[in-house]
């Protein structure tokens, strides 16, 4: 654990370690079930084991882990922080509070999904089903479950044979393949994390039979019949491609969504394909690999479980393209490189190294077979019933899994990973990447799909300084206007806590916030703090994280040199980039020095101070360096950039030489983004007045500093200071101006700094021009416009091709000859959330984007 409180990157294997007290070189993973034969089903949980014997690995302490704190605001009054003590930990990896942590799920969690009924469907029997899942929801802070009764008919445990009737319930001595004891008892608790509210109805057929006399999918049906809202099967097999011998019953049922496991085998084959998953009316459930990383606001990575071998072969997620049956009309117009039904539809954390604990007391294999009951258990048998837990506490679902595509981009896409190779023409279907993929879907699971309580995801600190540091994390607000701050104290005295002024955030997604505390902190002193947020439905208190403050104050530290941008050349703009300084947040502000000397080496002489320098004929064939110096109480720290030169004394090809600038100051940002008109507010002090026992204290809240960025695919960085001003290149045609501004409050000795973000662009230009698209309701197909400069010339005509779900096709033609490039952004609240790269419109392109609610697409053409 990092002193954050929050695993950094990459400790899935840290993890693995301190769970079990072995080393990853000395864990495997063994498939629950055997080989499924044909005719049959094989369950899909994958175990975590020692290598060698196979032997489950035994967890080295008992599992105990609570969800984050929540209240609900009830009608019109105020909501508190829970009255609980501060300070409660971050759950194991492994547990029901990581997971509802990884995917937003703590608040619905706590107060969603007591009118909603999750079916099981798994073969055979397990005798203790009830009295495990009890003792796996009190490790793990979760409310218990009466049985179901004639009074009792929510949130409560139903067990019920093939046919619906409480006995005779099928034994476990006749399972052939294995140990589906793991495997309920994995699907039990996996809905219990998520959804420990819900109905829980365990439908138990006699035998994995899918053939002969098909015991699965009689019990589909009775799940069905008994009022599910939600069919979890995490079983299957894999078959030639031929959906109309498979389709039965899940093609007659219309009231209950149904999810199936897509394989733990990685891709199987181009000939081969897993059923159920497979089938259009069924949601095909990927698996993913999750791991803590509290540098990034959300807290977690999140990648596709790719391959990898294990002893029973290939282990990754499943995913595939089934050839046998028509285009879904939810996939029309997507591009999954599948002529036919390509899956998955949705994915959540599948991997074993990233499993979930579960508690099985049956003896022997039968059950997880460790000294204390308790084992790691993943695969797509994780993640399925994960996800209709889901859907039981955000109400989405159906009898399609149409839904994941309308709401797509409210869920995590998933970037990264491969499940194997697949064949030319068809790499969308194995490989992760933004948008649908084969094995991720449109994306694992979010909780910011639908509006509730705020949620928290990281926490974390930077620049520890002896008396100041930086509290840096994630809010997500969850669609409603969200306030947050930091309670932080001395580690051994809770009760004299201290929380700073509150922020907001709105919106979708996870939002990065951060605030400095300058001058607040004793030297040598452990403090823990806390992130908690409040909204309109409620509000939540974070895990517990901790820093110790070193005992004297260091000078200012550097982990990155200035930099210097423009073109080296007489009469043109250079740009200062200060350098990156751990904890600059305190320093006082930057002091720039612009130096040159006959050579690259020195002797530097210094000719002028500013964030910007404009070189004049005295410079011609002289080098550049710039130097920068910030300074707290401790001292000052000088460095330089890398020198730039020997300066031309004619313009370099490919600048602007029309003397047009940007200027950036301090505030929030403003301008309609014309070359020349981006402007913001200038920088200056505000001074109020507040009380303090009957005392006047002069408050002073001061714009301190606004970093300007360019971006184009990335954001790249121009001068931090109060005032940037930077020369409009050829290269800046089409793009937007990020203005990142800091502003500090001080009161007395305290002082806080938050940030605010302001977009600029796309900057105007006469051989640059976009279009935009807000609503796709009114984008109809065949629709064609054209994008024209600001001269009014066509640079590119765009016609729709297609539209379903919130995703949209565009054709792209070029209409003039020359250099001409295409991309694209979408926003959402005048923010840029997303861009594409450029495409050369050599010939028609075909461009393939998804728009969530409230995003607009910008389209922007540029003739080069």
């Amino acid at each position: 654990m990092s002193p954050s409180g929050v695993a950094r990157a990459g400790t899935v294997t840290s993890a693995l370690s301190q769970a079990t007290g072995r080393s990853v070189a000395q864990l495997g993973v063994r498939a629950v079930c055997g080989l499924a034969q044909p005719g049959r089903a094989g369950c899909l949980a994958l175990i975590l084991t020692l290598k060698g014997g196979g032997h489950p690995a035994t967890l080295r302490e008992r599992v105990h882990a609570h969800p984050m704190r929540v209240a609900r605001r009830v009608a019109s009054s105020a909501v508190v922080v829970p009255a609980a003590t501060p300070g409660a930990s971050a759950p194991q990896q492994f547990t029901a509070a990581y997971l509802q942590w990884a995917y937003d799920t703590t608040w619905l969690s706590a107060y969603r999904g007591s009118s909603d009924a999750v079916a099981i469907v798994d073969a055979y029997g397990d005798p203790s089903a009830y009295s495990d899942m009890e003792t796996f929801r009190a490790a793990n802070g979760l409310p218990s479950q009466p049985q179901c009764s004639a009074t009792v008919t929510t949130s409560c445990f139903e067990l019920v044979n093939e046919y619906g009737q409480t006995t005779p319930l099928p034994g476990n001595t006749n399972d052939e393949t294995g140990s589906w004891n793991i495997e309920e008892s994995l699907d039990i608790d996996a809905v219990s994390s998520l959804c420990p509210l819900c109905k829980i109805l365990v439908v138990e057929a006699n035998s994995d039979d899918s053939n002969g006399s098909p015991d699965l999918e009689t019990a589909v049906q009775t799940a069905a019949s008994l009022g599910a809202n939600q069919i979890s099967l995490s079983w299957g097999a894999l078959s030639s491609p031929n959906a109309a011998v498979n389709s039965w019953p899940y093609n007659t049922i219309r009231s209950a969504s149904i999810l199936a496991a897509a394989g733990d085998g990685a891709y199987p084959g181009a000939n081969l394909v897993q059923y159920p998953a497979a089938l259009p009316d069924v949601t095909a459930v990927g698996g993913t690999s999750l791991a803590t990383d509290a540098t990034v606001p959300r807290g977690f990575d999140e990648t596709a479980w790719s391959a990898s071998s294990c002893a029973t072969g290939a282990c990754g997620t499943g995913s595939g393209c089934d050839t046998s049956q028509a285009i879904p009309a939810y996939q029309q117009g997507l591009l999954t490189e599948c002529d036919g039904r390509g899956y998955n539809d949705i994915a959540a954390d599948g991997d074993p190294n990233s499993g979930l604990a579960i508690y099985d007391s049956q003896p022997g294999s039968e059950g997880c077979g460790t000294t204390n009951n308790w084992c790691i258990v993943g695969g797509t048998s994780l993640a399925t019933p994960l996800t209709a837990a889901f859907e039981a506490i955000t109400g989405t679902g159906g009898a399609t899994p149409a839904w994941a595509y309308a709401d797509a981009p409210l869920l995590n896409d998933i970037v990264s990973g491969t499940d194997g190779s697949c064949p030319a023409g068809q790499l969308t279907i194995c490989n992760a990447g933004p948008g649908w993929d084969g094995p991720t879907g449109n994306g694992s699971i979010n909780g910011d799909l639908v509006t509730g309580g705020p949620g928290i995801g990281a926490s974390d600190s930077v620049g520890v300084n002896a008396n100041d540091v930086t509290l840096t994390g994630g809010v997500y607000p969850n669609g409603l206007a969200t306030t947050y701050s930091w309670k932080y104290w001395p580690a051994a005295d809770a009760a004299a806590s201290v929380q700073t002024a509150a922020a907001g955030v709105a919106g979708r997604g996870v939002q990065g916030v951060s605030v400095t505390l300058c001058g607040e902190l004793q030297p040598a002193t452990t403090y823990d703090f806390e992130l908690v947020a409040s909204n309109s439905s409620g509000n939540i208190a974070g895990y517990a994280s901790s820093l110790t403050t070193p005992a004297t104050e260091s000078a200012p530290v550097v982990s990155g040199s200035p930099t210097i941008s423009g073109s080296a050349q007489v009469g043109q703009t250079l740009s200062a980039q200060n350098a990156v300084w751990i904890d600059s947040s305190c320093n006082s502000s930057p002091v720039y020095a612009w130096q040159q000397a006959p050579g690259s080496t020195g002797p530097w002489t210094t000719v002028a101070s500013g964030v910007s320098f404009q070189p004049t004929i005295a410079q011609a064939g002289e080098y550049l360096r710039l130097e920068v110096t910030e300074s707290n109480a401790a001292g000052g720290t000088t460095t330089a950039s890398a020198p730039v030169g020997p300066v031309s004394a004619q313009p370099a090809g490919g600048a602007s030489s029309d003397g047009t600038t940007l200027s950036a100051s301090a505030g929030t940002g403003t301008g309609s983004g014309s070359a020349g008109s981006g402007t913001t507010s200038s920088s200056g002090a505000a001074t109020s007045s507040v009380a303090a026992g009957g005392a006047v204290v002069a408050r002073t809240q001061t714009v301190r500093r606004t970093r300007a960025y360019r971006c184009a695919l990335t954001c790249t960085p121009l001068p931090a200071d109060a005032v940037a001003t930077f020369r409009r290149l050829h290269a800046d045609y089409g793009r937007y101006v990020k203005l990142v501004t800091r502003v500090t409050s001080t009161l007395g000795v305290r002082r806080e700094v938050h940030t605010s973000v302001a977009w600029i662009g796309p900057i105007a230009a006469p051989a640059t021009g976009c279009l935009r698209l807000a609503d796709l309701a009114r984008v109809a197909k065949g629709r064609s416009t054209v994008i024209r400069g600001a001269r009014g010339r066509t640079l590119a005509r765009v016609r729709v091709i297609g539209t379903r779900h919130r995703h949209v096709r565009l054709e792209i033609r070029a209409t003039r000859g020359g250099a001409t490039v295409v991309w694209a952004y979408l926003l959402r609240r005048r923010a840029v959330v997303r861009s594409t790269r450029d495409y050369a419109l050599r010939r028609p392109l075909v461009l393939a984007m998804g728009l969530g609610r409230g995003q607009t697409l910008v389209l922007v053409t540029a003739r080069l």
